[in-house]
């Protein structure tokens, strides 16, 4: 009867034990949450407060020269888009035959020799039949 009681008192001990230990964390885990979603809420509050005050800046250029930019814009997004892109610029000057790359193989070195240029592809010449009068 005494090792039961012994027993119980040990449990209820270690049982309040670890509630001091953990209630503690989790309220401090608790308030850490609480202060990173108030600092995402400002976070994305400016953000939205700053694209707002671009919208207004851009609509007001706009309104006074809506060309200069339409332009502005188009070029901004085209810039935005091949970022990060491949191109590819060809001189058609020489002749006016289109040289032949082989796209799909861009990523490779071996394709293009730097330090010559691309040599346009040779017209093939048909061989015309004699004819006989």
């Amino acid at each position: 009867m005494v090792r039961a009681f012994e027993d119980r008192e040990r449990l209820v001990q270690e049982a309040e034990g670890y509630a001091e230990r953990v209630v503690p964390e989790a309220r401090g885990l608790a308030a850490q949450m609480i202060l990173e979603a108030e600092a995402y809420r400002e976070q994305r509050v400016i953000r939205a407060t700053g694209d707002a005050a671009r919208f207004v800046a851009l609509l007001n250029e706009y309104s006074l020269n809506p060309e200069v930019m339409r332009e502005r814009i188009y070029l901004e997004s085209i810039e935005s888009v091949l970022d990060g892109s491949t191109v590819f610029v060809l001189d058609t000057s020489q002749s006016g035959i289109l040289p032949f790359l082989p796209l799909t193989q861009q990523n490779q070195t071996s394709i293009f020799d730097p330090v010559q240029p691309t040599q346009p592809v040779p017209t093939p010449t048909v061989e015309q039949p004699a004819v006989e009068p």
